[in-house]
């Protein structure tokens, strides 16, 4: 029998996809290794610098620099690249410096708003790494001199976030 109804839209794509053509042609994405001790890394998180070359660590302190924000990649096979929560320490990954990228904010954005990242947790519903438009007092990192929201959308669904690290 042949499908008569669409019940439900197709997804318009996951945190941490490449947001165009042109920043998977021209953008800086860049291979790491995940060095966390034993936590893992989600898709689309804001993450800095590790210890070594091409390594990267979670955000810590709001005095972090912000190093990439890490790429959504399908072929990591779980259990042994990606855990529950995301991947594990010890795999290689992507991140992206300069491009646009597909991040679920904490709170509403838009273009006229500045970009934070968070680097301290302040309560159950909050991720280090994640995106807002709005400072959360002295919790998250202002890098709206290196970002920009490209589209409109509330708090929890994906929006496309504009980057460039480069020379930051």
């Amino acid at each position: 029998m042949p499908q008569t109804a669409i019940t439900s839209p197709l997804a318009v794509g996951v945190e941490g996809d490449i947001a165009d053509q042109w920043t998977s042609a021209a953008g800086a994405i860049d291979t790491v290794l995940q060095s966390e001790a034993t936590a893992s890394i989600q898709f689309g998180v804001g993450v800095k610098r590790g210890t070594a070359d091409d390594t990267i660590l979670l955000l810590t302190a709001n005095t972090d620099a912000l190093d990439g924000i890490t790429v959504y990649e399908a072929d990591h096979p779980a259990p042994y690249e990606l855990g529950t929560v995301g991947i594990l320490p010890g795999v290689t990954m992507r991140v992206l410096r300069f491009g646009r990228i597909k991040v679920i904010p904490e709170d509403n954005v838009d273009p006229t708003k500045g970009v934070f990242v968070r680097a301290i947790a302040n309560g159950g519903n909050t991720k280090i790494g994640a995106f807002r438009g709005t400072a959360d007092g002295t919790n998250t990192i202002d890098v709206s001199a290196f970002a920009k929201w490209r589209t409109t959308t509330t708090g929890g669904n994906l929006g496309v976030l504009e980057i460039n690290l480069i020379g930051a």
